[in-house]
């Protein structure tokens, strides 16, 4: 709490130099590489998937192994630690600091090592920029999804969660306004947006978190028919982890995969009651089933899915006449 107050009082111009600067202080052989591109092993990996959709579990289990770099949000802690206040996800064109967010891209792409301490996962493999490892990247806009296709052609993780549990969890830490729409679209998008269901923007947060994923899958879809492209759910991975997990790890072409099975048992081995809303990375897999099941008898649970499939067989409509 008092390093959340600290960094609130903070002037935005010092957060992202002072954020480096820790790493760079605790981890001392940085210094010499600051700034310099490391060699990468075939295409880089892009975890994406929505805040709150389990992402940060997921990176981590994958991100066990010697020859991976693991960069976690490099893109999202640059570009919000210059912000007070903002969305994390969002259309391209409704980005506040493009030049910013596209810098922090390029620099995650490329692997070049200028990153919060945050971001980085292992310091230790960051030592010799002529070491190719695999590079994988954990990113939370998938509004951008087009765009990192498009301009880095990189092997995709598409993660989804349950669309009530992610409103829940968002509702949880506070990540709620009256309207989940104008910042995140552009004009020509909320016009379609709108003309769906006029009255979206008066209807309560559980409506317009379940239409707002719903708009999101229907954007999403056609660039997830793609062989670089791998969907999984959050609650697939709990109910089936080696089989899911073992799948994931064949998409991604990793050889020996003992540290990641070892690290997903130990994670999932957990008996800490789960709290909605933490940043945890450890799961009672079994609890989380059973809490997962009794979620659907809660009140807001069918208004949230039918906001949700509402909003996406309707916008889809608009995405099919575009591809058409």
């Amino acid at each position: 709490m008092f390093k959340k107050i600290v960094i609130n009082f903070m002037p935005l111009a010092l957060r992202l130099p002072i954020f480096k600067l820790k790493v760079l202080l605790l981890n001392p052989w940085l210094w010499r590489f600051w700034n310099q591109s490391f060699a990468i092993e075939g295409k880089p990996i892009l975890l994406i998937s929505l805040p709150r959709s389990g992402s940060s579990w997921l990176g981590e289990v994958l991100a066990q192994q010697d020859d991976v770099r693991y960069l976690r949000e490099p893109i999202t802690s640059t570009y919000m630690s210059l912000l007070n206040k903002g969305f994390s996800f969002f259309m391209p064109n409704r980005c506040r600091n493009s030049h910013l967010y596209k810098e922090a891209m390029n620099k995650a792409f490329s692997a070049i090592l200028n990153h919060p301490g945050s971001v980085l996962h292992n310091p230790a493999l960051w030592r010799n920029p002529k070491d190719k490892k695999k590079l994988f990247i954990k990113e939370v806009n998938p509004l951008f999804l087009e765009y990192f296709i498009s301009n880095f052609n990189p092997r995709i993780i598409y993660l989804e969660r349950c669309i009530y549990a992610s409103a829940k969890s968002f509702f949880a830490l506070g990540w709620k306004k009256d309207d989940l729409f104008t910042e995140r679209f552009d004009k020509t998008t909320m016009d379609k947006i709108l003309s769906i269901k006029p009255d979206l923007l008066e209807q309560d947060f559980y409506f317009q978190m379940g239409f707002l994923q719903g708009v999101i899958l229907a954007i999403n879809e056609p660039l997830l028919n793609n062989d670089n492209v791998l969907r999984t759910r959050y609650e697939d991975i709990l109910v089936n982890p080696k089989e899911e997990i073992s799948k994931i790890t064949k998409f991604l072409d990793y050889k020996d995969v003992q540290q990641v099975y070892r690290y997903l048992e130990d994670s999932l081995s957990s008996h800490e009651a789960y709290q909605i809303g933490c940043f945890t990375t450890k799961r009672d897999s079994q609890q989380l089933y059973k809490k997962h099941a009794q979620e659907k008898l809660e009140p807001d649970y069918i208004k949230t899915i039918d906001a949700h499939d509402l909003a996406y067989q309707r916008f889809k409509v608009f995405v099919d006449a575009t591809l058409n």
